[in-house]
């Protein structure tokens, strides 16, 4: 809780700040306290005088002054130099009962040289209650409105080698700010690698693992990066770091045999296959453990993802033809290993698999999630407050039996568990002829026993559809995302009707694409509350099919939860380019993020490319499902999204781009650091990796007269028992929203134009509420408290 300050006028910056709200100096005369405090209305101080205090103790005395003069207002005014703080009289007032009564008060002040005593004089008031003299700086004249948003964020660096491309592909953090990334690269040489890890120069793809601080470095102490891998292709897919034990683990794909890969050392699980867990120091680099798997089989049979719990257990999930797979259950029941052997030894033989590692790495549980056809793991996330872990891919099998399998009964059905909550049991037909379309599924399993409690396929009868990542959020909702090849939406609301559409869910007050716009090949974003009934459900889809069989998957979205249980979803698109059929984009871009490639995601045909090239969209939504955030990022040329990361107000997104022409390239001045920042590979043609800050800020912070930072919004009084009053400023409210502190949207009311409103607030319960007022320009919200 330390904050740091540069301002023009401070050009080296003032650092290591203690945070705080308000500092109370209680008892400085017998009975009455002095309190400290700043907001967005400006500095100010209270005097609290208690029953019993008298007000004639208070003296108040100023120095260091040039001058002081009392002016025709009444204020005082304090002048050194040029400058000067004015002070006005202030307001003395006492709560009775649920009313604000003002009492009547005057300084009077005493001249000695250049200081000055200030006493005060105050009309009748009650003594059996507090007394509370505020006393605040004028407020200055608003400042002009703010220039249109730049079209940089606030960094953003490629990640570039030369010779060769690059990408970075996954992105985590741990409680300083740091943020780790993987990825891969084949070029030659240009990253900043640190000397003394694993460097050997990239051949075919390698991994890259590495670390920068909070000032965006990536070449001082503390921060790293290291290639890993060997002579043919190895690929970094995800990345996650342990607290308690202060490790980072990656995953991904790896082509090259144990020799070439070079220091694998540890309880080896499989030395020689094509895929590789690994484990580093999270403050050096060091790589402590890396193991390959045995069981996968080819590219996308991979393990794809990993998390850890609060333990350090490390779970690990993908595909790969498991036949040879060692099964490990600890529970001896083998409720979920039925599927070994699966009858086609080809890639249709692919079956998902969950895996766990102690923090020794020993692999304490492996079973499979599939069938005879088809079946990967693509994401996986652990609930650590509820202890759940879900696992989310897509999956060819059906379930012939069309019946729950609580545990697995045998090797050719998916295994379907409906539990609580939401349940499709009806995709993928009900035979085990093969069947080219897949469909996204979601397993949930118990971290204390690792029981089965919850596994339904999600989508719709359309031939590709596959979750591609998940999130949960302190509430225990699970957030899944990925693509769907259906056009429509259900006309049953959060229920599954046996229909052939997509499922919708509309949260009321919340963000619902309901059509797709007719196009096929849409992005979306599912949520299950605990129970895993579906609370929302919705395409993120604008005038383009998404779905790129040349670029696979790199263009999926990702998805993150933040600590106020808001949710970002980083994907790539062709929706909204200037020749793709009206410029729609994803979903309606808001006010308070910039666009930040050229201004209206131009990116137009190029050559004899069929469609337009993908630009990267990312899209925030409250836990009301409502937007707060949406901007494009990208150049004129291919770009496509990797991982995203959000803490402390900072948001973090990374991919791959081809752009050498307008990509948000931004390198911030911070005195005494060094923000690494990299120029693009000039070949026409590479990759280069990149990772950006995104300007990240829609939050108003508690204060006593809530104020929105661009034009006002207040409220008063503020905490409020009964009635609260709102005034707009210039804006044209037409909805005003009061949310809880969960997102839940507790009153909807009409504003009609008005400068403002007064709001009864005693049917309220007592906490923290936000209240939103939107208008034709965007949304602005300000917190209040319930007494």
């Amino acid at each position: 809780m330390k904050y740091n300050f540069y301002e023009t006028y401070t050009p080296t910056g003032v650092t290591g700040v203690a945070a705080g709200k308000r500092v109370i100096y209680e008892s400085v005369y017998d009975s009455i306290d002095y309190h400290v405090l700043s907001n967005k209305s400006g500095p100010k101080f209270l005097i609290v005088i208690r029953p019993g205090g008298d007000p004639s103790d208070i003296m108040l005395k100023f120095e260091g002054q040039d001058s002081i003069k009392v002016d025709v207002d009444g204020a005082l005014k304090l002048i050194k130099g040029t400058s000067f703080i004015k002070l006005r009289e202030g307001l003395a007032y006492q709560q009775v009962g649920n009313t604000i009564v003002p009492i009547s008060w005057t300084p009077e002040y005493e001249h000695y040289g250049t200081s000055l005593l200030v006493t005060l004089s105050l009309g009748e008031y009650d003594p059996t209650l507090p007394l509370i003299l505020q006393i605040t700086p004028e407020v200055p004249p608003a400042p002009p409105p703010p220039p249109p948003y730049t079209v940089l964020p606030e960094w953003c660096t490629n990640l570039a080698g030369t010779g060769g491309n690059d990408m970075v592909s996954g992105l985590d953090h741990d409680a300083d700010r740091n943020v780790y990334y993987t990825g891969h690269s084949n070029s030659t040489g240009g990253l900043p690698v640190t000397t003394g890890l694993i460097t050997q120069t990239a051949g075919n793809y390698d991994f890259i693992i590495g670390r920068f601080n909070e000032h965006y470095e990536m070449e001082v102490d503390g921060t790293w990066l290291t290639y890993m891998g060997g002579a043919n292709d190895d690929r970094g897919f995800s990345v996650a770091y342990d607290g308690t034990t202060d490790r980072v683990a990656v995953c991904g794909q790896a082509y090259s045999n144990t020799a070439s890969l070079v220091q694998y050392t540890g309880d080896q699980y499989h030395s020689s296959g094509w895929g590789a867990i690994a484990l580093f120091d999270a403050a050096s680099g060091v790589r402590e453990y890396a193991t390959q798997l045995k069981f996968t089989f080819q590219y996308f049979g991979d393990p794809t993802d990993l998390d850890f719990d609060a333990a350090g257990n490390l779970y690990v999930v993908g595909g790969g033809n498991i036949l040879y797979a060692d099964y490990v259950d600890p529970a001896g029941s083998l409720d979920y290993t039925a599927h070994q052997g699966a009858y086609d030894p080809q890639w249709l033989g692919f079956d998902a698999f969950v895996a766990r590692f102690d923090p020794g790495m020993h692999l304490t549980w492996f079973t499979a999630l599939g069938g005879p056809i088809e079946d990967r793991a693509t994401a996986v996330v652990v609930d650590k407050t509820h202890g759940k872990l879900y696992v989310g891919g897509r999956t060819n099998t059906p379930n012939n039996l069309n019946t729950a399998n609580c545990p697995a009964t045998g090797a050719f059905d998916f295994p379907l568990c409906p539990g609580t909550g939401w349940f499709q049991n009806t995709l993928n037909g009900n035979t085990n002829a093969l069947e080219w379309g897949n469909d996204g599924f979601i397993t949930c399993f118990s971290l204390f026993d690792l029981g089965m409690e919850w596994s339904t396929y999600f989508g719709s009868p359309a031939d590709a559809e596959s979750i591609t990542d998940l999130a949960v959020n302190g509430l225990g909702d699970l957030y899944a995302v990925g693509y769907s090849n259906m056009a429509d939406l259900s006309t049953s609301n959060c229920a599954w009707d046996g229909g052939f559409y997509f499922p919708r869910c509309q949260a009321n007050g919340g963000y619902n694409d309901l059509s797709n716009d007719g196009w096929a090949s849409g992005h979306f974003i599912s949520r299950f509350n605990i129970q895993h009934d579906l609370t929302w459900s919705t395409f993120l889809s604008g005038d383009y099919s998404e779905y790129s069989i040349q670029y696979g998957e790199l263009n999926m979205p990702h998805v993150v939860c933040d600590g106020a249980n808001n949710v970002f979803v980083h994907g790539s698109t062709r929706s909204g380019a200037i020749n793709s059929g009206g410029g729609t984009h994803v979903v309606p871009m808001t006010s308070n993020a910039a666009y930040y490639n050229e201004s209206n995601h131009k990116d137009a045909q190029v050559g004899w490319s069929p469609a337009p090239l993908f630009d990267d969209y990312v899209v925030g939504f409250t836990a009301a499902c409502q937007i707060i955030y949406a901007t494009m990022v990208g150049g004129i040329g291919q770009d496509f999204a990797g991982g995203i990361d959000v803490f402390s107000d900072r948001l973090y997104i990374c991919g791959a781009t081809g752009a050498n022409l307008q990509f948000p390239l931004h390198c911030p001045t911070l005195p005494g650091y060094q923000p690494y920042c990299a120029n693009p590979t000039p070949v026409v043609g590479d990759h280069d990796g990149f990772i950006a800050q995104l300007q990240y800020s829609y939050t108003v912070g508690l204060t006593e007269a809530s104020m929105d930072q661009d034009e006002p919004l207040r409220l008063y009084p503020n905490p409020v028992s009964q009635e609260l009053t709102v005034q707009f400023g210039e804006w044209k409210a037409d909805q005003v929203l009061i949310v809880d502190a969960t997102g839940r949207t507790i009153q909807q009311l009409p504003v009609q134009g008005r400068s403002s409103m007064n709001i009864q607030a005693s049917g309220l319960a007592p906490g923290s509420y936000a209240l939103r007022v939107s208008d034709d320009r965007g949304v602005r919200s300000a917190w209040f408290i319930k007494q």
